[in-house]
């Protein structure tokens, strides 16, 4: 028998241990055959129940973090702004002479340089000392710096003063966190101190706002903001492209009595000349997002040139493609108006960089899409049997039906799973615990379901299986449904018309 451990047990011998996995460091770990990978709680880690605790987890963690950043920079801002409410200037050479004119003072007193018939007199600091006590109590009050609110004295300046820059940058940071996490009503406001506080805008706070409204659908703030002083002179892509939107939906989609087509074909065209790149890449957002991760976009440097140009599109179209997919008919008027000469510039630049690599992976994609369509063109001009093509999902038949289809309004009865890009099965019919498919009832067309399903079903005739392929923005689109389906995440479903109830 071993010897007893701290807490009286008997511990298991080496062989024991070695075998079941609980070996010493720098010891070979033996396996059971058959043993099941578990963790603390017990639960299989290969279960798919398992799989969704820890997706869940994940994403609770990342939100817990996201709110444990907000909360860091609001404390940052409110300490921040206690200081600059009673803020003092202090000037530290004439600070030093104040010091040695007081210190000489309080010598000439007490060698007797003062007239004796004043030591006795009451100070004029207002306290109950007199003169010589004052001095040693209350010490210089006469040279006492003053405290300034520099909320009030400097009002629009803030950028301009060392004192107050950094709580611009962190005001920024904080607009940048909310937009990032989609708190746009938040970042809204956040953007808007920044602006009142900045109001030449050195830390580009109008870019943040502009993007809040566009998403936000607000276009009347929008417009308000572009035709403000802060946008006076801006070249960049958001502002430009941001106007040939905001024309586009007055004129096609509001058709507003003051919108016109020559209106919002000139800021097109003038977004265009500005930045070709990132047009292209909004028209192809398609092969934009097949080819691009957007959390490996590099930042646009601050340079000139072509390179800063596709780099600045980059960022842009991560963050907007949603936005003109959302307008219907925006990214095939906004191709009208490229030049495919000028789309291939940058693919000869001798000194490629990140985002220019990315930029051909664009090309490659749109070219190889438009290469096999022209193909299938020439050898057929007749539709495959079983492929439709609707504008934003695609549909192959796998079983034929009986040929009855659903009306629009009607309950239907489906069968189903659903897949990712990546082939990740996130979501299913078929019940575990019961062992059998439970087909999801729905009303077809009367959006109880994504667009692309309510589409795709009216197309389906009783019995009929099918694969449909719906792009992101007729399923759940930028904001995705977390923690199972990412942003922008074009998804698979395999779906069976098992019934329609009359």
């Amino acid at each position: 028998m071993g010897k007893k451990g701290r807490e009286g047990k008997i511990p298991k011998p080496r062989q024991t241990r070695e075998r079941y996995g609980n070996a010493p460091r720098g010891t070979k770990t033996v396996v059971r055959k058959g043993a099941i990978d578990k963790n603390r709680a017990g639960r299989d880690k290969n279960d798919e129940s398992y799989a969704h605790l820890e997706r869940e987890g994940k994403f609770r963690k990342t939100k817990l973090g996201k709110e444990v950043q907000h909360k860091h920079l609001n404390t940052e801002l409110q300490k921040m702004e206690d200081q600059l409410k009673r803020y003092t200037f202090v000037d530290p050479l004439v600070k030093q002479q104040q010091v040695e004119a007081f210190e000489l003072k309080k010598k000439e007193r007490l060698f007797g340089a003062p007239r004796p018939w004043d030591s006795r007199m009451p100070s004029k600091h207002g306290c109950t000392w007199d003169v010589y006590e004052c001095m040693d109590r209350c010490g210089d009050w006469e040279n006492a710096p003053k405290e300034e609110n520099l909320f009030e004295s400097a009002a629009g300046k803030f950028w301009d003063l060392p004192e107050t820059r950094a709580f611009c940058q962190t005001l920024n940071d904080l607009g940048q966190a909310q937009l990032k996490d989609s708190d746009m009503e938040e970042a809204v406001e956040t953007f808007k101190r920044l602006l009142s506080l900045d109001e030449p805008d050195h830390a580009c706070g109008r870019h943040g706002l502009l993007f809040c409204y566009m998403d936000l659908g607000e276009l009347g703030h929008a417009r308000a903001l572009l035709d403000s002083p802060v946008f006076k002179g801006d070249t960049s892509a958001l502002a430009a492209y941001s106007r040939a939107l905001i024309e586009y939906i007055a004129w096609a989609l509001l058709e507003e009595e003051d919108a016109s087509e020559e209106s919002a074909c000139a800021a097109r065209d003038a977004a265009v000349e500005l930045n070709p790149y990132a047009g292209a890449m909004l028209a192809a957002s398609g092969s934009f997002m097949r080819a691009i991760d957007p959390d490996e976009v590099p930042p646009a440097q601050e340079t000139e040139g072509m390179v800063y140009r596709v780099e600045e599109a980059m960022c842009f179209a991560v963050q907007n493609v949603s936005l003109w997919n959302d307008a219907d008919g925006a990214p095939e008027w906004l191709e009208d108006a490229l030049d495919d000469t000028v789309l291939v510039e940058p693919l000869i630049n001798p000194h490629p960089s990140t985002g220019l690599a990315m930029y051909k992976a664009v090309l490659e994609d749109l070219e190889e899409q438009n290469g096999g369509g022209d193909q299938m063109s020439e050898e057929d001009d007749e539709e495959p049997p079983g492929l439709v093509n609707p504008e934003m999902y695609t549909k192959t038949v796998l079983s034929e039906g009986n040929g009855i289809l659903p009306k629009e309004g009607q309950a239907v009865k489906c069968k189903y799973k659903g897949f990712l890009d990546s082939g990740k099965e996130f979501d299913s019919s078929f019940n575990k615990t019961r062992k059998k498919h439970v087909p999801l009832t729905f009303r077809v067309g009367k959006g109880e379901v994504i667009k692309g399903w309510d589409q795709a079903v009216l197309t389906m005739s009783l019995g009929e299986k099918a694969k449909i392929v719906v792009e992101s923005a007729w399923a759940y689109g930028k904001k995705g449904c977390p923690p199972r389906i990412p942003p922008n995440a074009r998804l698979t479903f395999e779906i069976e018309l098992v019934a329609i109830i009359t």
